[in-house]
């Protein structure tokens, strides 16, 4: 198989230069997506994460390669929202910003805001706590304070507000600021 392979991938690059990028995205990259799928299959989040963000890291400028990419976000964006305290390995941090702020998006799009906490937070702990100054920019807070998990906890609530307000979030128009914690005299 692999030798049918390889004659293939030579055939196509003496042939058509842009083949050759799709033959080894399908190689390279839907080897990797099947291998993760795998390794969620078995709940070995790390491992899938590590398969997945060796996909994002590429880039081979190919329609196949933007699909491929796509469905790795899916998976990554998928399986974080379904764990209450991510693992995120170190090699899903190194992919290029634009992509890992599409995860943390996708997690506020889902209302997974705990998880995009946790994703925004290993992405500062690795890059500083200036990194992705711009993240929350188009998130609602309103949605944040009144999504129903941070009932019975509200340090995480604090700590996810705050984290957004570093990332650029803003009071939604309407909502009040501030009001007074006590009622004594100013």
């Amino acid at each position: 198989r692999y030798i049918q392979i390889k004659r293939t991938t030579e055939k196509a690059r003496n042939n058509d230069p842009a083949m050759t990028l799709d033959l080894f995205c399908k190689e390279y990259c839907e080897s990797r997506i099947e291998d993760a799928a795998k390794f969620l299959e078995e709940n070995d989040m790390p491992h899938a994460y590590l398969r997945l963000a060796e996909v994002l890291k590429k880039d081979h400028k190919s329609e196949k390669h933007k699909d491929m990419k796509r469905k790795a976000l899916h998976i990554v964006i998928t399986s974080l929202g379904t764990s209450v305290n991510p693992e995120i390995p170190n090699e899903l941090v190194k992919i290029p910003s634009k992509l890992y702020e599409q995860i943390i998006n996708g997690l506020a799009a889902n209302g997974k805001w705990r998880q995009m906490y946790f994703t925004v937070k290993e992405h500062r702990h690795f890059y500083g706590d200036l990194s992705l100054p711009n993240f929350a920019k188009s998130m609602s807070l309103a949605k944040v304070i009144r999504h129903s998990s941070f009932q019975d906890s509200e340090q995480l609530l604090v700590d996810v507000v705050d984290c957004m307000l570093n990332g650029g979030a803003v009071l939604d128009k309407g909502m009040p600021c501030c009001r007074p914690l006590n009622k004594g005299p100013v």
